[in-house]
């Protein structure tokens, strides 16, 4: 028997030369095992593939319909679909995109394109053309959701601020739906009633501080921008800061988001 220390230099030589190769190629053939059960725990086997969806405002029987179209279409498919809460969506989408856990298919804001840049895959050309995208949807979205060489997103709504009346409140007082801020500071103050105390009991309008009035800063902020303000300005700042130190609501407080409930003790909102 010969041991390894009696061996020629040049057997030893090949001996750790095939070693080395042999390692290698075990530590390859581990790699490929790893991301192919990586792979198939993902999309499953014999080419079947499951997608997350994460939605946010349609319910699962909103949808279904949708997701049954596209599986018979694409038998190799499956469709799972989680309504979540808007409550912390972003953080938990963002947790979860970094834990490698995230869904497949999910909404973002337009305004979050920056931070999801490395998650969002490009739209492919055979599903719609740049210049068809860009004819379709308004320019706003061509710019927002274009990101490197292609876009990332394609828009399913539109959410802007819309004003909400009482009719009841307008047919009693005569008015009809104001068409600018002027005509709704008008109305508002018009509709606006108080009691014996001078104690707001009916507001024209639901505005004033930001407690209690949902989308308040969406709100500001197009009341300032269509009249021209620049929010850097620091004669705008100190505007605010006075009138958050002097200014308070005279009507209690209503419950955010209750709509009806709103309604019932004010003329207008804006949501």
């Amino acid at each position: 028997m010969i041991t390894l220390n009696q061996m020629p230099d040049n057997n030893l030589g090949q001996i750790l030369k095939i070693a080395l190769i042999i390692v290698g190629i075990a530590l390859l053939a581990l790699g490929i095992f790893i991301g192919a059960r990586t792979l198939l725990s993902r999309f499953g086997t014999g080419g079947q593939v499951t997608l997350t969806w994460w939605g946010l405002w349609e319910d699962a029987s909103v949808v279904s319909p949708l997701i049954a179209e596209y599986e018979a279409s694409h038998p190799k498919v499956k469709i799972n679909y989680v309504m979540q809460s808007h409550q912390d969506y972003r953080e938990r989408l963002t947790n979860s995109l970094a834990k490698g856990e995230g869904p497949d298919i999910f909404r973002f804001h337009n305004s979050w394109v920056p931070m999801f840049r490395k998650e969002l895959d490009y739209l492919p050309p055979s599903v719609m053309s740049p210049s068809e995208y860009s004819q379709t949807f308004y320019p706003v979205v061509t710019s927002d959701l274009t990101s490197g060489t292609g876009m990332v997103g394609i828009p399913l709504e539109y959410d802007g601020l819309v004003l909400y009346i009482n009719q009841e409140i307008f047919d009693q007082n005569a008015k009809s739906p104001p068409t600018t801020w002027d005509d709704l500071r008008q109305t508002a103050i018009s509709l606006t009633k108080k009691d014996e105390q001078g104690t707001i009991t009916q507001a024209g309008v639901a505005l004033g501080r930001v407690e209690n009035v949902d989308h308040w800063q969406e709100i500001l902020g197009l009341m300032m921008l269509q009249n021209g303000v620049s929010l850097e300005n620091p004669f705008f700042l100190q505007l605010t800061e006075f009138g958050m130190r002097h200014f308070r609501p005279q009507l209690p407080l209503l419950p955010r988001g209750n709509l009806p409930c709103i309604l019932a003790r004010v003329g207008a909102l804006l949501k």
